[in-house]
């Protein structure tokens, strides 16, 4: 080995896979020798303590029929002269002996046991047990009992000679096959992979045919013999292959550049075309990353709609979150990029709108931008804003006139109870204005409160409105009547009675039709027309502005489910029904977030594997269905029902029987159907190992809970391979 070739190798040495390798073997061999050295002398000392319990049984056997003998004659001096004599043999630490009435005769050397931790080395004593017995022909008489003590310092001075032998003959063993590993690694793998190391680091693309890794040319052969020789071999091979190719290579290389330089170009055309469509669209587009920073250059209309370059700011400042927004906003961003929760069950929590400037409403959705297909791990986020204000504004607009048109037909159809509320209005403001001091403030509440209900119950909303804000104050002052708060709350009543005024001056023909239709039956055909003309704006503005087709609204579970199919290598075809059903989707909206747990138990659950639905002669896919029907005027049915292998009775009897909250009942009485609807109940689940996709045991008591919270029904049918399905009863609700 050259010099230069040493100086290369220390470097490399601390690095090197052949040393790494010697660490591992000689660590695993050394700690076997302490291994097995320490169970030798464990060993050792455990026949050397089996050598002592004999001992004391031979030296018993000598000294019984010494000791019996003068204890018969009760000859304590002797008993003591002759454990004395007991005690100087080596191996006994303490002798104690006594007759049958406790009495100690003898009581020498170590004869108490310790108490508390022991350890290994401590001198710890153990004992053999006698009795004494004396025989006078066929009698036996018990006359007492000798304990003779050992210890285990006794034993382990038997083996401490060849303990300390066998310590030196290890650690002398040990170091020369330190030195024997070592040398052989080193000169048949560290070396080597060495000098391979420093081969490959010589490689340059300009003298790939000087180089020849030469670890065989010591050994003078053409063909590696092991696989070190062997990987010299390839490389060498390598290194020729690379060389031709470098040949080929430059040959290409020239035209390459140019062809690059023109695709570039074409890239670059087409980035641009990119660019001035995105940025002559009508919607802004933020990208951020996870910490909420927004990372792509921003159009123009982004930066009108936030009144702001977006470019490298949090998104939290450009949307002017208040502190608490933050606050939930970070929370909503680290979840998604966690990526523990589908994108699409978090993007409720997301902010909806931006109205931070005034006169604008800005509408604002998210599309996730994953790293790849495969592994669905999110990179960025997209959000997309959309100027609404005039789409804000137009259903502002409809929803005054659709409260005005409520009002109307609210006082058209009790005239004579929104004409005694006017009066008794009057009444209590004129009261008030004039003997406000003399008043109480929770006498003063009570009255407005009860007028608040009234017009409420007229949708006139700023009146309903002015008077809160007096119920407010009076809660804030409590009994503080003070002067300062007397001369507020005239502000705001007199603020009741502006908006009352202000009604009355706007509605003066609203009043007389009012008063007409009490005191004249002819004009009560005007009120009909006025009232059918009212109803007809009530079904424009549902159609257009408030309902929906129920079974649009169930379309919303199709891409979920479809994914959760997918994810379990299921296949599924969702078939929705069309109906004439249609809902307000506000008011039915917490129950739309829990149905997906139905979705969910369908593909989890019920729907089997492929391989199943072959096995029982079913249609390799699925079928979900969602059907609808009316079962009155007012209420309306939803059927959930797929065709898989349906819900075992047997088998939520036997879970919910192990389960604490079921104790109290009679399954004997139950029949299969009633416990079948267990499933429903808080914490049922009929998978013995958790899903990660439907939970632990929540879900259907959830849908339950906001069935029921709708004045609603629910029940669920299922049959052993056939299918299951669940049916959904609710009010129409408009």
């Amino acid at each position: 080995m050259t010099s230069e070739n040493k100086k290369n190798q220390k470097p490399l040495l601390k690095d090197s896979v052949g040393f790494k390798l010697f660490q591992i073997v000689f660590s695993i061999y050394f700690s076997l020798s302490i291994i097995i050295t320490f169970i030798q002398v464990l060993s050792e000392y455990r026949f050397a303590k089996n050598d002592i319990l004999n001992e004391l049984k031979e030296i018993k056997d000598s000294f019984k029929e010494g000791v019996i003998g003068a204890m018969w004659r009760e000859s304590p001096e002797q008993v003591k002269t002759l454990a004395k004599g007991i005690l100087r043999l080596p191996s006994v630490k303490g002798i104690l002996i006594q007759d049958n009435f406790g009495e100690v005769y003898a009581n020498f050397g170590r004869t108490t046991e310790k108490k508390g931790t022991k350890f290994f080395f401590e001198d710890e004593i153990f004992w053999l047990n006698f009795k004494l017995v004396k025989i006078k022909g066929e009698k036996k008489t018990d006359i007492g009992t000798i304990r003779i003590f050992s210890s285990r310092g006794a034993a382990f001075q038997r083996v401490k000679f060849g303990f300390y032998l066998l310590l030196i003959f290890a650690v002398l063993k040990t170091f020369i096959l330190f030195w024997l590993f070592f040398w052989a690694f080193k000169r048949h793998l560290i070396v080597p992979l060495n000098n391979l190391a420093n081969a490959a680091k010589a490689i340059n693309m300009d003298r790939l045919l000087k180089i020849n890794i030469g670890i065989k040319r010591e050994k003078n052969l053409n063909k590696g013999n092991n696989e070190l020789e062997i990987v010299e071999d390839s490389m060498n091979s390598m290194i020729e292959n690379l060389s031709n190719a470098k040949v080929t290579l430059d040959k290409y290389s020239s035209g390459l550049e140019k062809e690059v330089e023109k695709k570039s170009k074409k890239i670059e055309a087409q980035y641009q075309d990119f660019k001035n469509l995105l940025f002559n669209l009508d919607q802004g587009f933020l990208i951020f990353d996870k910490e909420g920073i927004v990372k792509a250059e921003s159009t123009e209309i982004t930066k009108e709609l936030f009144n702001t370059d977006p470019m490298n700011k949090k998104v939290e400042d450009i949307f002017q979150l208040s502190s608490s927004e933050k606050m939930n906003f970070n929370k909503w961003l680290s979840h998604v990029f966690k990526n523990l929760v589908p994108f699409k069950d978090l993007l409720p929590l997301a902010p909806k709108n931006f109205d931070k400037l005034q006169g604008k409403v800005v509408s604002l959705d998210y599309k996730p931008i994953y790293e790849d297909n495969k592994s669905k791990k999110i990179d960025k986020i997209i959000c997309t804003a959309t100027d609404v204000t005039e789409k804000v504004k137009l259903e502002k607009e409809a929803q005054l006139e659709k409260d005005k048109a409520k009002r109307l037909s609210n006082i058209l159809d009790r005239p004579l109870e929104f004409l005694d509320l006017m009066n008794d209005s009057e009444e209590v403001l004129d009261h008030y204005n004039k003997n406000i001091r003399d008043s109480r403030p929770d006498k003063i509440f009570r009255s407005f409160h009860t007028l608040k209900a009234r017009f409420a119950s007229f949708n006139l909303n700023d009146i309903v409105e002015a008077i809160h804000n007096l119920e407010s104050f009076l809660n804030e002052i409590e009994t503080d009547w003070s002067t300062t708060n007397i001369n507020k709350s005239r502000e705001l009543i007199d603020h009741i009675n502006y908006s009352r005024s202000n009604f009355i001056k706007d509605n003066n023909r609203l009043l007389e039709i009012a008063n007409n239709s009490i005191n004249n039956s002819d004009d009560s055909g005007n009120v009909i027309s006025l009232k059918n003309h009212i109803n007809n704006f009530f079904d424009v503005y549902q159609k257009n502005f408030i309902l929906k087709e129920v079974s649009f609204l169930f379309k919303q579970f199709v891409s979920p489910t479809m994914e959760l199919a997918k994810q379990q290598d299921k296949l599924v075809e969702i078939k929705i029904d069309k109906s004439d059903i249609h809902i307000n989707p506000e008011l039915y909206k917490e129950l739309f977030s829990s149905l997906l747990h139905v979705f969910r138990n369908a593909i989890d659950h019920g729907i089997e594997s492929r391989e199943e639905r072959v096995a029982k002669n079913k249609k390799e896919m699925a079928t979900l269905y969602i059907l609808f029907d009316r079962t009155g005027d007012t209420t309306f049915k939803t059927t959930i029902k797929d065709d898989g292998k349906g819900i075992d009775p047997n088998i939520i009897k036997e879970i919910a029987s192990q389960k604490e909250s079921f104790k109290s009942l009679t399954f004997e009485k139950l029949s299969e159907k009633e416990i079948i609807q267990l499933i429903f109940e808080p914490g049922f689940s009929s998978k013995e190992e958790v899903s990660e996709i439907s939970g632990r045991g929540v879900g259907m008591d959830a849908v339950k809970t906001e069935v029921e919270n709708l004045k609603g029904t629910i029940k669920v049918d299922s049959k052993v391979d056939i299918g299951t399905k669940v049916e959904i009863v609710l009010p129409i609700y408009d």
